[in-house]
C-alpha cells in the first residue's frame, strides 16, 4: 500500500497543471473509535484553473477533498 505521501505526489501528477493553479496538502484527523490518525488528501483550485483541472475522489486509496480557495489570495 503507497504512504500518504507518495499518493499526494501521485495527485500532483493527476492534476497536470503548474504549482501556481493549486495547492496540495495533508489533513490528519482523528477516528474516535478507535484514536488512530486518518490521513486525508486536500486540494484547493485557484478560481481561475477550476474549468481545467479535474479533482479525483480518491488517489492510491486516500480520499481526496477539495476545498474552495481562499478569498483574496
Amino acid at each position: 500500500m503507497a504512504t500518504i505521501l507518495e499518493a499526494a505526489q501521485e495527485l500532483i501528477k493527476q492534476l497536470n497543471s503548474p504549482a501556481i493553479a493549486h495547492a496540495v496538502w495533508v489533513q490528519n484527523t482523528v477516528d474516535p473509535e478507535t484514536n488512530g490518525f486518518v490521513p486525508v488528501l486536500k486540494v484547493s483550485i485557484r478560481p481561475g484553473w477550476k474549468n481545467r483541472i479535474t479533482v479525483p475522489n480518491e488517489c492510491k486509496g486516500f480520499a481526496v477533498m477539495q476545498e474552495p480557495w481562499p478569498k483574496g489570495k
